[in-house]
Order: structure tokens, then C-alpha cells, then sequence
């Protein structure tokens, strides 16, 4: 997943990530089953990715860059 984000949007990478403290207190409660349904909410095979903007571009300008074959005809 690409997440193009820009000032004051780390909640929606602090949202994707792992929760150590949560994971560690359910395990320490033995909550195994709450535990493995946390783990599972994203996909080992997603990989979570996050471009930060310094100003208002639009998308279309980061997903160009994203593509493969990009130009520099994509960026401003």
C-alpha cells in the first residue's frame, strides 16, 4: 500500500505500524487469540509505503514517480 501523506499526517503511518506495547501486553495476558488477530490485519505480503510531500502536488505527481517507467516528465 502507497500512502502519499504530507505535514501533520503521522497518524496514518502511526496507524499502520506495529504495535509493540499492545502485542507485548497480550502476550503477557496470554490473549493468544486477540494477539494473532492484530498480527493478521495487514498481510505479511503488504508492504506499507509512505511518501511524504513537502507541499500540495497532487497525486498523480507521486504515483507517477513511483511507476517504474518514470521520466522526469512526471515530476515538476
Amino acid at each position: 500500500m502507497v500512502f502519499i501523506t504530507g505535514r501533520n499526517k503521522r497518524a496514518i503511518e502511526d496507524h499502520f505500524d506495529k504495535a509493540y506495547e499492545v502485542e507485548s501486553e497480550l502476550a503477557a495476558r496470554g490473549k493468544s487469540e486477540l494477539l494473532e488477530l492484530i498480527r493478521k490485519i495487514i498481510p505479511k505480503s503488504v508492504n506499507c509505503i509512505y511518501i511524504r510531500q513537502p507541499e500540495p502536488l497532487g497525486l498523480g505527481t507521486r504515483c507517477c514517480a513511483l511507476s517504474p517507467r518514470s521520466t522526469t516528465r512526471c515530476l515538476p
